[in-house]
C-alpha cells in the first residue's frame, strides 16, 4: 500500500468519513455509559478497536502524524476497559467516567503534541525508503558505476 503525505487522502478532512470512523464510535462510548457494565464493556471495546484501526489505516493512507500514535493508543486502552468490565478493578460508574475522561485527555494530548512536533503530515520510514531507494534498473546502474569507479581506482 502506498502512503501519500497529503490532505486529499486524509479521512480526518472528510466530514462523512470523520463521522463514520470516529464520530460514531465516540457516540457509542457515551451511549455505553447508559447501559450495564457488561454491555458497556462490549460497546467500548468495539468502539476503541474501530477507532484504533481507523487511525492506523488513515496513517498509512495519508501520513497523518497523530494517527500513528492515537491508533495504537486506542487499542491499548482496551486493556483498562476489559479490567473494569471484568471487575478485575471494582468501580462504579464514576470509574468509567474517569477512564473515559483519561481516554479523551490522552487522545487530545497525543493529537496536539505529535502534530505540533512533527506537523500534520509526516513521512514514515516506509515512505522515506520508497522515495530514496532507487528502482531496480537505477540500482543496477548505480552498482555498475560504483564497481567501475572502484576498478579504476584499483588499477
Amino acid at each position: 500500500m502506498s502512503t501519500n503525505t497529503n490532505s486529499s487522502a486524509d479521512w480526518v478532512g472528510s466530514t462523512r468519513t470523520m463521522l463514520l470512523a470516529w464520530g460514531l464510535p465516540h457516540a457509542a462510548l457515551v451511549a455505553g455509559l447508559l447501559v450495564a457494565a457488561p454491555a458497556r464493556t462490549a460497546i467500548w471495546v468495539v468502539a476503541l478497536a474501530w477507532m484504533g484501526v481507523a487511525c492506523i489505516l488513515n496513517a498509512r493512507r495519508c501520513g497523518r502524524t497523530h494517527c500513528r500514535f492515537t491508533g495504537p493508543y486506542y487499542l491499548v486502552m482496551i486493556i483498562p476497559v476489559l479490567a473494569l468490565g471484568l471487575a478485575a478493578v471494582p468501580v462504579g460508574l464514576s470509574g468509567w467516567l474517569v477512564l473515559g475522561a483519561f481516554m479523551i485527555l490522552g487522545d487530545k494530548t497525543i493529537w496536539w503534541a505529535t502534530e505540533r512536533a512533527r506537523g500534520r503530515f509526516s513521512e514514515t520510514a516506509e515512505t522515506i525508503i520508497m522515495r530514496t531507494v532507487p528502482t531496480r534498473r537505477g540500482a543496477i546502474r548505480g552498482i555498475l558505476q560504483t564497481v567501475a569507479k572502484l576498478s579504476c581506482l584499483a588499477g
